[in-house]
């Protein structure tokens, strides 16, 4: 059974579903995303526990992730659903395994191709 989207202050986790036009229109609303003073952004500063707030640290403030969403703000945040491709399918190779030993390890390769066809690959140890 999929777990229900996650729901805090009026902005809802999109995992199988949600309704990312609602989310989007609740992350431009009181002060979550700040165009003006992009750093000053409550997105930016709770998801890095720089302020206090009910949900847990999502990332280090400098990640990769952390710059990701700064440059979209600095970027104006703009809604652009429609534009980017979107994920269509993952796979992970092999497709099935078995370590006998403790302490083994598999290199798995993950391919991730989205709407525009581009395939996206990267390898996990």
């Amino acid at each position: 059974m999929p777990r229900e989207p996650e729901r805090q202050g009026g902005i809802q986790a999109v995992t199988l579903g949600g309704n990312p036009g609602s989310d989007f229109k609740a992350l431009q609303s009181g002060g979550r995303v700040n165009i003006n003073e992009p750093t000053a952004s409550k997105v930016l500063l709770k998801s890095t526990l720089q302020v206090k707030h009910e949900g847990k640290k999502r990332f280090e403030t400098g990640s990769a992730e952390n710059r990701i969403l700064l440059d979209w703000i600095r970027a104006g945040a703009a809604e652009d659903s429609n534009e980017v491709p979107h994920l269509e399918s993952i796979s992970v190779s092999p497709g099935m395994a078995m370590l006998t030993a403790q302490g083994n390890s598999l290199a798995l390769k993950v391919t991730a191709t989205f709407s525009d066809g581009e395939p996206v690959m990267e390898v996990v140890a």
